[in-house]
């Protein structure tokens, strides 16, 4: 789902993209970001043994993900 990454208070929130309309200052991600953003948290928090066996990770973008870091 797209989101949009925004400053409210002071603070940095995300927010759904079809739910709210545009602000100026908005950081937009597309599906695609959001779907990079959220399997790279998968990996990270899978990494600190956050998560259970058998973490829901996109195998594709994860393989990806670690031939990149691993250059």
């Amino acid at each position: 789902m797209a989101i949009r990454i925004r400053i409210v208070n002071s603070e940095t929130i995300a927010v759904c993209a079809a739910k709210t309309e545009v602000k100026e200052g908005d950081v937009y991600l597309d599906d695609n970001q959001h779907h990079a953003l959220a399997e790279k948290f998968l990996r990270d928090f899978d990494s600190e043994n956050l998560l259970g066996p058998n973490p829901p990770f996109d195998k594709k973008i994860f393989t990806l993900m670690v031939i990149e870091e691993n250059v």
